[in-house]
Parts: C-alpha cells; structure tokens; sequence
C-alpha cells in the first residue's frame, strides 16, 4: 500500500455528477455535496451532458473552488447509445 493510500496517508475524496436537464435535482445534489468539509470531499466534477434547461448558466454561477463542470463535445448519452449498439 502506498502512503497516499495507507491509513496514516493523505485520502482525497471527488465525487462525480452526470446530468442532463435535471437542474432541480442537480441543485439539491450538489448543495450537499457541497455541504460537506473540504477536508472530507475535495472536489465535486460535474459532467453536463448539453443540457437545455439552464444549467449551463447555474453551473457558471458557482463559486466554491471545488466546483469543476465538464461539458463533452458529444453527450455521454449518444456515446453510449452508439456503443451499446456495437455490441449487438
């Protein structure tokens, strides 16, 4: 076990968030998330999957510094669609 992973070792804790057209819900999830102590979640990734719904523009509002978004160029939603479909 190496020492950033050992009990005695630094732990650092990301939670990642996908979303798409569930800005309500996204609200109530991230303010949690968010809750919690920097020393307990060290950041939140947010992958918006090209929401319509205002997202966007509430996610570019946030200002905690463990706030990241992701936006793809290709939803993660048609990519796997379109790999599901390569396995039949």
């Amino acid at each position: 076990m190496s020492p950033e992973n050992s009990p005695d070792g630094p732990e650092c804790l990301v939670a990642v968030v996908v979303t798409y057209n569930r800005l309500d819900k996204l609200r109530a999830t991230l303010a949690q998330l968010l809750a919690a102590p920097a020393a307990d979640l060290a950041a939140v990734v947010v992958v918006d999957n090209a929401s319509t719904d205002g997202t966007g523009a509430w996610l570019d509002s946030l200002d905690d510094p463990r706030e990241a978004t992701c936006t793809p160029a290709w939803p993660a939603a048609v990519i796997s669609a379109s790999a599901a479909s390569k396995l039949h």
